[in-house]
């Protein structure tokens, strides 16, 4: 995972891989990539061909900054990524069933990544574990509803000046 540093995206699908309800696979495509600008129709598009439950990492590469804890300006990067289980259109009870599942996923994805946390593995030693927030997720493809969890890193910001980009 990249010397250390979080990588969004193979850590998700590493994570989808290992998940027994998920089982991402090359042969069974159960996870995407999407940044926080990609149209829906586009992620819509490849999910037509799909079935089951799927993950989606999403990186926009979004930050905040704040003092936090701290005597210097951290940079709080935020990741999300979705879980998501098809729905019958017309049946909202099947809706709230898909969301209480992949929220019962999504736990457990929060457990792994503290784990990795306390265990200073895949990058994820500097993850914000008071920066979860889980929220409904849908309609997405073809009636997908679940799941959308976001989080965040605290890391340190450089101060020193670059005088190659300065005049």
């Amino acid at each position: 995972m990249d010397n250390g540093k979080y990588n969004h995206y193979q850590y998700c699908e590493a994570i989808a891989r290992k998940l027994k309800p998920i089982q991402h696979s090359e042969d069974k495509k159960q996870f995407f990539e999407a940044t926080e600008q990609d149209e829906l129709e586009t992620l819509e598009a490849r999910l037509s061909d799909t079935s089951g439950i799927l993950f989606i990492a999403i990186d926009g590469s979004e930050s905040a900054f704040g003092w936090k804890n701290s005597d210097s300006l951290m940079e709080q990067p935020t990741y999300k990524f979705a879980i998501v289980e098809k729905t019958l259109s017309d049946d909202s009870s099947t809706i709230f069933k898909a969301q209480q599942h992949c929220k019962a996923i999504a736990m457990q994805v929060i457990a792994q990544m503290m784990q990795d946390a306390q265990d200073y593995k895949a990058g994820m030693e500097l993850l914000d574990p008071g920066s979860f927030q889980l929220k409904g997720f849908g309609p997405i493809g073809n009636n997908y509803y679940g799941i959308l969890v976001g989080f965040s890193f605290d890391q340190g910001i450089n101060y020193n000046i670059n005088p190659e980009l300065w005049v």
